[in-house]
């Protein structure tokens, strides 16, 4: 327990009950607060220990009566020598991140345009309220706003602009090109227009699942230098990802506003009556606010289906399964199993059904017959139509982990099996698992500290893995297996910029090899859903096809492009090893098996 005084009452902290842990701070949730307590700096640490105390200071004289969509400080707190550590704020609770609208696998098939729409009319009026009161968000990015229903809600707002207080950091996706190179934490520098951009960035990238600056350019490389260049997605020069919607669907005056900024430089407010635009599903299947359907160019069109088999060089494609709705879940346990939803109803491989309400947190888990879903502090087993409730709450969006041998789960401060056999002790609310047939892989964070661990299904004990603490905020996680390597994936967030690590793991703890940068300096670090390992080398899909990964001297140096595989691939596909050296590739709406010859 951390005690702590909030509003002069003594409070114990419970580390099992960890919301977050970032670069600056850890956020604990009391009651019906949430608490955040600054990270203490290093010992002799002038600069930070001053910073430290600016934000403090900042935290104290923060404006109060702000619109609900601000959740505010409500509360210093203090340690028990009354030093100012950190606030104390509401709790919120049934969000989620506005960045899921961003998933095209999150979102497609539970949330649709229109409702995306009124998200954003919800964003748009909190800024305008803001800005009446003289505050600029400043730091507006996809990890600050939360979605509750149809409605938004700012936190992490001790970065907001207002009076003598700048707003210090900028995520650098979302930052305005004109404030590239400013010192933000000198003076206060943003302005209105500045979250308007930002704005219209993650409206842009909520509505075609790619930043406004995505893509590939042929001189300009990085995402970066295409902002500063002024050449968006909407530029034909630039080769739009696969798994991104066309610009085809907007209607034209959305994408005039689009194009005037990100293209044109234009700024200003933002007129509101154009998330009044209307969205319309085809019978083909495609969302769009066009007169008529830009795909089919009539109502009733269904595409034909494409054959079975196909070929291209030395890359033969075989359609395994096709679908109207969605691909929820898929992974190879001795067979190939999938699970689908169409029109609310969810389906198996083997052709078992189950109804069940979902929302975009919602996880699912395959273990051979069984279906496991997480829904917040919900945990089910289905098999067929009959589901068993487990009682035992956790945190759906990283405590639950399934594969052949079974589902792992934490519970309390544990890392249990499905029939609540120990395996080791995690700390509750910050641990992230995965497992695969015969290994796994998880981390937990307490403070800046970070402890990475390998373990085996139906056995007890961890192994721990020593890798570098994890600085900043986790943005995602993944982890894929053969019977005895760990192939973990992370994209971290720190101080606006992402970086991104891939590790290969042996089952013992050792690292094998790393490779990290920029998610946009290697395309293998922009792909961290998309990979599968065999006999310890790494396949990944990519926006250019299928590359190999091997370690060599301890790093991740990549061996071979397959170019053949290509237009069947992207780096949002999932990724799984089939016989012979053939590998299965899971998109939204088929599973296809790739075998070169």
């Amino acid at each position: 327990m951390k005690p702590v005084l909030i509003e002069g009452r003594r409070v114990d902290l419970d580390p099992s009950a960890v919301l977050g842990v970032g670069g600056e701070a850890t956020v604990y949730r009391h009651c019906d607060l949430a608490v955040k307590i600054y990270h203490c700096p290093s010992k002799g640490d002038a600069v930070a220990e001053k910073q430290r105390a600016a934000k403090l200071d900042k935290i104290a004289a923060f404006p109060t009566n702000l619109p609900a969509a601000v959740v505010a400080p409500k509360a210093m707190v203090h340690d028990l020598r009354h030093r100012p550590i950190g606030y104390a704020m509401p709790a919120v609770t049934g969000a989620f991140e506005i960045a899921q609208l961003m998933k095209r696998r999150a979102r497609e098939g539970v949330i649709s345009n229109e409702r995306v729409m009124r998200i954003f009319a919800s964003l748009a009026a909190a800024l305008d309220a803001l800005h009446a009161l003289g505050m600029v968000v400043g730091d507006l990015n996809d990890g600050n706003v939360l979605v509750v229903g149809d409605e938004i809600r700012f936190i992490d707002v001790d970065s907001m602009q207002f009076g003598r207080w700048p707003c210090p950091v900028a995520h650098e996706r979302y930052l305005a090109p004109e404030l590239y190179g400013v010192d933000l934490s000198a003076a206060p520098r943003f302005l209105p227009e500045h979250d308007w951009y930002a704005f219209l960035v993650l409206l842009f990238s909520a509505l075609l699942y790619v930043h406004p600056f995505g893509g590939v350019h042929p001189k300009l490389p990085t995402l970066v230098r295409r902002v500063a260049a002024g050449v968006s997605l909407l530029s034909s020069l630039v080769k739009r990802p696969k798994a991104a919607a066309d610009p085809v669907v907007l209607s034209d005056e959305l994408r005039a506003v689009f194009s005037d900024c990100f293209d044109g430089g234009a700024r200003g407010a933002f007129d509101r009556r154009i998330l009044q635009t209307g969205w319309t599903k085809c019978r083909c299947g495609l969302e769009h606010a066009r007169p008529q359907c830009p795909t089919c160019g009539s109502k009733g069109y269904v595409a034909p289906p494409r054959a079975a088999d196909r070929h291209h060089g030395r890359c033969v494609v075989t359609r395994i399964l096709s679908t109207e709705g969605r691909i929820v879940a898929a992974a190879v346990q001795g067979t190939l199993r999938w699970l689908v939803e169409e029109n609310g109803r969810f389906v198996r491989e083997d052709g078992a059904t189950f109804d069940l309400r979902v929302g975009p947190r919602t996880r699912f888990g395959l273990q051979s017959t069984a279906t496991w879903v997480g829904e917040g502090e919900q945990l089910l087993r289905f098999e067929g139509a009959r589901s068993v409730a487990y009682t035992k709450t956790f945190d759906g969006e990283s405590a639950f982990a399934t594969s052949a041998a079974g589902c792992v789960r934490i519970e309390e401060d544990l890392l249990v099996d499905h029939e609540g056999r120990r395996i080791g002790p995690v700390v509750g609310g910050t641990t992230w698992v995965a497992m695969g047939r015969t290994l796994g892989f998880g981390f937990y964070r307490v403070g800046g500290v970070t402890k990475f661990f390998v373990f085996r299904p139906g056995r007890a004990g961890l192994t721990y893995v020593d890798l570098a603490a994890i600085d900043g905020r986790v943005r995602t996680a993944e982890a894929v297996f053969d019977d005895d390597t760990a192939v973990v994936s992370l994209v971290t967030e720190r101080d606006g910029r992402s970086t991104s690590r891939l590790h290969s793991i042996a089952a013992d703890g050792r690292v094998m090899g790393t490779l990290a940068g920029a998610l946009d300096e290697h395309r293998v670090l922009a792909s961290p859903r998309g990979r599968c390992v065999v006999g310890g080398r790494i396949l990944t899909a990519t926006e250019d096809g299928l590359v190999l990964l091997d370690v060599q001297n301890g790093a991740l140096v990549e061996r071979t492009c397959f170019v053949d595989s290509e237009p069947f691939v992207s780096a949002e596909s999932l990724v799984l090893p089939a016989h012979g050296g053939a590998v299965y590739v899971v998109g939204a709406k088929t599973i296809e098996l790739l075998t070169l010859t």
